[in-house]
């Protein structure tokens, strides 16, 4: 009985760091998608809704902005991408 016991708790564990390692890949995978796709879409979005709806008037804050974070996206790309020998 006691053997039994103890197989079972070892089963219990192993399929606990199992469901942690799929966990782990939920979340990178979870934070790929949103920096690679979503990111880059809601920056797009921003910039197509900023020209459309632009009032006359000060709109430089918003310009700035938008230039900021574009230059921001940019740069991480661009780190990202390349690659130091």
């Amino acid at each position: 009985m006691q053997a039994v016991l103890l197989t079972l708790s070892a089963i219990r564990r192993n399929d606990l760091r199992e469901g942690a390692a799929n966990m782990n890949k939920f979340i990178t995978m979870a934070f790929l998608l949103g920096a690679y796709v979503a990111l880059p879409a809601f920056l797009i979005l921003g910039w197509l809704r900023w020209v459309r709806q632009r009032q006359t008037g000060d709109t430089w804050i918003s310009l700035t902005g938008f230039s900021l974070g574009t230059a921001s996206a940019l740069l991480a790309v661009g780190a990202i991408f390349t690659r130091v020998p």
